[in-house]
């Protein structure tokens, strides 16, 4: 698995953070981290989630488009961006709020080396 943080406002709930996951099955998924009740504290805190607050039982959003597994993962709330690599060296660009494939990119050495579509996920 690979795994992106993203702390701050990207349109979900108050102080959630987010984590983007890839996986061996072809997905990357979007997930909300509900902070514990009084914040993530200090930053000699631990973050612990048996006071509350955690990851959600299910993905915000899942991102399909791999033909092999994810192994890498980026985002930025900023950006509004994705970024996610596979074994079979495609990159995926999404959008992070709607989850909306925006391009391919492909290794040179394969039939196509970048396409694009507008297709949704």
């Amino acid at each position: 698995w690979g795994w992106g943080d993203l702390s701050g406002d990207g349109g979900w709930t108050d102080g959630a953070a987010i984590v983007v996951s890839g996986s061996r099955d072809t997905t990357v998924a979007i997930w909300e981290v509900t902070p514990p009740p009084g914040g993530w504290g200090g930053p000699n805190s631990k973050v612990s989630f048996a006071k509350g607050g955690g990851l959600g039982q299910q993905p915000r959003r899942i991102l399909f488009g791999h033909n092999d597994a994810v192994t890498c993962v980026a985002a930025s709330a900023e950006l509004d961006l994705v970024a996610s690599g596979g074994a079979d060296g495609a990159v995926l660009l999404h959008t992070l709020r709607t989850g909306r494939h925006l391009r391919t990119i492909r290794p040179a050495n394969t039939s196509s080396s970048a396409s694009s579509s507008s297709g949704a996920a």
